[in-house]
């Protein structure tokens, strides 16, 4: 009833105002204001389009982001580092093996050029590489290749037995197959055929961005500023 009463008062109001002659200023008025209210949603769209001064990230950017997996493992001064402990920092997640002959220290050495690029910002930064060759990777051998590329206190380079660090693979998505020893090869250092990937996980725990072998460590500290700005 209101909406027929409603209906029928603005029908009488109409007639009133013909028959006055204010009609047309009337709907004059009414056309401006929805030409105003057109204005300030297309306003409104376009400042939610704007990423508000937010940088961009490079690299395959997961949305939405994903939980990342937790794990516990050593590090190189034999002491149990969890991802989640990582949590309120971002982190720069590779998967590598000491032994390895080509991407591992091309990896490595982008990742010791981003620390230094990344300068007071590094405080908010963890770094963890994880073995891909568990069987052969000790903590004496981890730490020994930390020394080598200056990495001993800028990461943490994991290891444990296969049974823990296989289901950390798996989380991740990481394949890792040793070769058969070939020529030239020692058969007690095969080479390991495995993923070359970096994740990036902000610091609420969520896989952000995965990056390649093939990354310019400036992209890297681009995303890490930008995780760490709220990206």
């Amino acid at each position: 009833m209101q909406s027929i009463e409603r209906r029928s008062s603005l029908v009488e109001r109409s007639t009133v105002a013909r028959a006055t002659g204010w009609i047309r200023p009337r709907w004059a008025i009414i056309a401006a204001g929805v030409v105003i209210l057109a204005l300030i949603g297309a306003v409104v769209i376009v400042w939610r389009m704007i990423p508000l001064g937010r940088p961009g990230l490079v690299g395959t950017v997961l949305d939405p982001p994903v939980p990342a997996s937790d794990f516990t493992l050593s590090d190189q001064f034999n002491q149990p580092v969890s991802l989640s402990g990582q949590r309120g920092k971002v982190v720069v997640l590779t998967f590598l093996y000491t032994n390895c002959p080509d991407a591992c220290p091309l990896i490595t050495q982008k990742l010791h050029q981003a620390y230094d690029l990344l300068g007071p910002d590094v405080a908010g930064v963890s770094i963890l590489a994880v073995t891909v060759d568990p069987d052969r990777d000790t903590v004496a051998q981890v730490r020994q290749y930390s020394v080598e590329k200056d990495m001993l206190g800028r990461w943490h380079f994991l290891v444990g037995p296969r049974s823990r660090v296989q289901p950390v693979w798996t989380a991740y998505g990481v394949a890792a197959v040793p070769e058969a020893a070939g020529a030239g090869q020692a058969a007690d250092h095969p080479v390991v055929d495995h993923s070359a990937l970096v994740y990036l996980i902000d610091p609420a725990g969520r896989e952000r961005v995965i990056l390649d072998a093939d990354f310019a460590p400036a992209d890297l500290v681009a995303d890490v500023r930008a995780l760490r700005q709220g990206a």
